[in-house]
This record gives structure tokens, sequence and C-alpha cells, in this order.
């Protein structure tokens, strides 16, 4: 079958569109005429002035075709470098832009006479129930509702997938917890997995009261204190002897007290605001109950320290003397043989 040519008198070449050859159809594509032809060689060192849109009454310069930038988008969009693009809010030759048809609406209508906005909000209000029998959620995409839309597009269908069979109960005895893997529930196999064993280390089997000194099962034991069965009225005892209440007298002393020091530590004198938190401590003595304990403000350091020496003067006046009779760093001290 015999192709046929190039409509360009005096070409040969085979038609690919609109009648003309490859480079005959390139050179109107380019330039608006299939007889342009481009200058070849060096280029000016000044480029020439783009000749102006081919449009009556545009003096904007040519980008393709003979047309400038707007008239050339015009015609990719619409098919007609005159048609005129209604596109709301630009600067232009535009056609007035028909109004929304919902009242006190200033944006121009986009579709059925509705901007896009009210356009959604029509389209969201004729939505039905979901398709699934037994779902009244309102649809969301293809007629499903949003829950059975990601479940059919997850896992191809709109019913929930059913819980994977229990493997069993754990292999240890007195637990019946499913298994998760090695024939353990969870909790055995993250024992495993830190002690070598299920059961735990005899270290977490067995505890020491700190009042009655045994040794006795950590069941017998509490979360919060060393303190057994028991030893636990002592504990709270000791607890409830320590600890300072939160008493109106209380907030007056320490008032009084923050009045007197000026909002500074009673032992190293720095300022509440510099003090570690920014907040002094209300250091009690623990034999006393209520205000008649309270001994002074101290920063957390200071109040921290006087702990750590058990409040006993003595040791106190012992780390004084260390201190004192020591040779600078490096250097042993005087008493040292």
């Amino acid at each position: 079958m015999t192709k046929a040519t190039c409509s360009i008198e005096g070409c040969d070449g085979e038609v690919i569109a609109r009648g003309w050859c490859q480079k005959h159809y390139g050179r109107w594509y380019a330039h608006g005429d299939p007889l342009t032809v481009a200058k070849l060689g060096r280029k000016p060192s000044k480029p020439a002035e783009p000749a102006p849109c081919s449009i009556d009454g545009c003096t904007k310069p040519t980008k393709t075709r003979g047309w400038c930038n707007t008239h050339y988008s015009r015609w990719l969009r619409k098919g007609d470098p005159l048609a005129v693009v209604n596109i709301y809010g630009r600067n232009g030759t535009k056609e007035t832009p028909v109004p929304c048809s919902k009242e006190e609406c200033p944006y121009p209508a986009a579709t059925a006479g509705l901007c896009n906005r009210h356009y959604r909000e029509f389209l969201y209000s004729r939505r039905g129930e979901c398709g699934v029998e037994g779902c009244t959620a309102p649809w969301h995409t293809g007629g499903l509702c949003a829950k059975h839309y990601h479940r059919q597009r997850s896992w191809g269908t709109t019913d929930d997938r059913a819980p994977k069979e229990l493997r069993g109960s754990c292999s240890v005895d007195t637990c019946g917890g499913p298994v998760k893997a090695r024939g353990l529930c969870g909790m055995h196999l993250r024992r495993w997995y830190i002690y070598g064993s299920a059961d735990l280390p005899m270290r977490m089997r067995e505890r020491k009261c700190r009042f009655c000194k045994r040794t006795l099962p950590a069941d017998q034991f509490t979360i919060a204190s060393n303190a057994c069965a028991e030893c636990l009225p002592l504990h709270r005892a000791e607890l409830k002897r320590i600890t300072l209440p939160r008493t109106k007298a209380v907030r007056a002393r320490e008032a009084e007290l923050r009045a007197i020091q000026g909002d500074r530590c009673a032992i190293c004198g720095v300022a509440e605001e510099d003090a570690p938190k920014g907040r002094l401590h209300t250091d009690h003595d623990h034999s006393e109950r209520g205000a008649i304990g309270i001994r002074g403000l101290l920063c957390s350091q200071c109040n921290n320290g006087l702990g750590l020496f058990k409040d006993d003067p003595e040791r106190l006046r012992a780390a004084i003397r260390y201190l004192e009779t020591t040779m600078p760093t490096g250097q042993l001290p005087l008493f040292a043989a």
C-alpha cells in the first residue's frame, strides 16, 4: 500500500499528520506555519525581539504557533485561542462569572449552578446508607461506608476477618494464657528471653525484710516496700513518722521561715530561684510531728546532705575535721600512714 506524500509542493515525505510530513508538521507546530524555516548557525549576541502575538489587538510576545502565552494556553485548554476561560479572581479578559445559586454566596457557579463547596455539600446530602446489609452508616466511596470500603480495599471483602485460632495454652503449670511462641504465653516468653527460663530467678523469688531481717517468698511483700506482711504496720508507722503533714500550722510556719530567711537556704544561702528546681524544701525533725518539728527551709542539696549524714551532728563534725585536716587534692591526709 502506497502511503500519501506531503501536501507541500516539492516535498515527497510521508504524511504523519494534517497532510504534512514530519518536517513540515514540526515547523507548523513550532512556528504556526509549515513553510517557516528556523535559521541555523551561530546565534546573535543579542536575541532578536520576539514578534507580537498574531491575534488582533494582542501585543504580547509570541511563544508558540504565533500566539502569546495567554492565547496558546487557551488553545491547549479549549481548542480555540479566542476562547475565554472563566477563572474567578484572576486578572485579564474574562466573561462575567455566573454567581452560585445559593443565597449570599460570593463564589461563581462551577457545576449545576453551584460553586464547588455547595456542590460537594449537595452530593454528600444525597448519600444513602452503606450497601452492606445491616450497616446504616452513610456511604463514603463506591456505595460503601468508610469502614467497609477500607476492608474491601485492604482484604478484598467487606466481611470482618475472623480472628486467628489460639495455638493452645501456655505450657507452664497453673498458667492458662494463650501461646505466643515456644509454647509459652507473653509473660513467660519475656522471662525466657531475659533469664533463660520461664521461671523467675531465685533472687526475684525471695526478698529480705528490712525490719525482721528474714528472707521470705516474694509474694509476702508489697511492691512498694521491703517489709513483709507481718512487719507492714511498722513500715506504715515509719512513713507516718517521717512524713510532714500539710496542715495550716505547717504552712504558716513555712511562711514565717520564708520571711525570716529571705527566701534563701538556711545553710548555703542560695536564693530560691537559683536553687535546684527553683524551690526550697522544708527540713524537719523526724522525731517531732507537725509544725513543732520544722527546723528551716533548705535547698535540695543541703537537705539531701543532712539526710545522708542521718541528721547526726557527730558525723557532720567528723566530716568537718576530715576536710580541715586533709592536704590539697592529690596528697594524703596528715594522719595517713
